[in-house]
């Protein structure tokens, strides 16, 4: 099976100091990517109404100012979760969201190994 695009969902596109995605309809197995920046270096304390697994951080980019910071996460849905948020809180204010569903990807372990995150 080939990885296909399933969805997306934005949440913090102003100027803000949290975010909130409401996701989209996922099947069990799906990979729920959440990539999120801010003007800090800080993680995001998450939290929300997503009952699947914890995030697992990939990625953390800390830019050439060292001033912004962008963070690239994944889940794997379990079933259905649309209507279900994600949520981040404690960053610095100009942070912006996004959750990104795939399908078809590596059925365990880190579904992200060898792609190269920038």
């Amino acid at each position: 099976m080939a990885i296909s695009f399933v969805a997306n969902a934005l949440g913090g596109t102003t100027t803000t100091t949290s975010f909130s995605i409401t996701l989209p309809a996922t099947q069990a197995g799906d990979i729920i990517i959440l990539e999120y920046t801010h003007r800090g270096t800080g993680d995001a304390t998450l939290g929300g109404t997503y009952s699947g697994p914890a995030f697992t951080e990939k990625h953390d980019q800390q830019y050439a100012t060292s001033t912004f910071s962008g963070k690239t996460l994944y889940s794997r849905a379990t079933g259905n979760h649309s209507g279900q948020t994600v949520t981040g809180s404690s960053l610095t204010n100009s942070c912006a969201a996004i959750v990104t569903i795939y399908r078809g990807a590596l059925a365990s372990g880190d579904p992200l190994v060898g792609a190269t995150i920038v």
